[in-house]
């Protein structure tokens, strides 16, 4: 899964919605803490919830 920063813009292609919710719901895949808080910062800034990287105080773990 590819994570997103703050000051990357979103592309026509860069992010694709259906695909993230697929990774999130997936409850066999073999990922980190790290990869599922990404998706989900990802969800609520690129999901279509008019949500900035200001209103997120999210702390990725490293």
């Amino acid at each position: 899964m590819r994570v997103l920063d703050d000051t990357e813009a979103v592309t026509a292609g860069a992010f694709d919605l259906n695909a993230l919710l697929g990774e999130l719901a997936n409850r066999t895949a073999t990922r980190t803490g790290a990869d599922i808080q990404g998706g989900v910062r990802d969800l609520l800034l690129y999901g279509g919830l008019n949500l900035s990287a200001d209103d997120l105080r999210v702390q990725l773990e490293a």
